[in-house]
Order: structure tokens, then sequence, then C-alpha cells
């Protein structure tokens, strides 16, 4: 674990977005975009636009203990 991770019990890590991750994140997004509940958005943006309008401060992910991505 390195010093940017936070251990969550021993279920899930905390850890710092990296642009590898990217691909995962959009997918649940757009997930949540599919419900009609989690934002005005009609469609997950693209790399471009989500790295021009996302903080880096706030940009988190969680990792279980299977290899799920969790976008926070």
């Amino acid at each position: 674990m390195s010093p940017k991770q936070l251990q969550i019990g021993v279920t899930a890590i905390i850890r710092p977005f990296a642009k590898n991750d990217f691909l995962a994140v959009q997918n649940i997004y757009q997930q949540g975009i599919d419900t009609d509940n989690a934002t005005f958005q009609t469609k997950a943006k693209s790399w471009q636009q989500w790295n021009s309008s996302m903080l880096n401060c706030c940009r988190l992910v969680t990792i279980n203990k299977t290899p799920t991505l969790n976008f926070v």
C-alpha cells in the first residue's frame, strides 16, 4: 500500500484516480446515467471532457478485494 492509499478494513483501498482508471470510471458513470437518476448528462464524457471538467483533488477510486474499481 502506498502512502497515498487508505485501507478500509480489509475489503477496500481508496487511492487517487489514475488516467488508466478512466475506462472503468467511464463505464460506471454511464451506468449511473442510464438510471436517469445520477445526472442530467445523457452520455459519459470522453477523457478530454472528463479531464478538463473534474477537479484533481476530488478524483478518487476504491479497489475492493476482488479486482473491482469504484469511482468515489
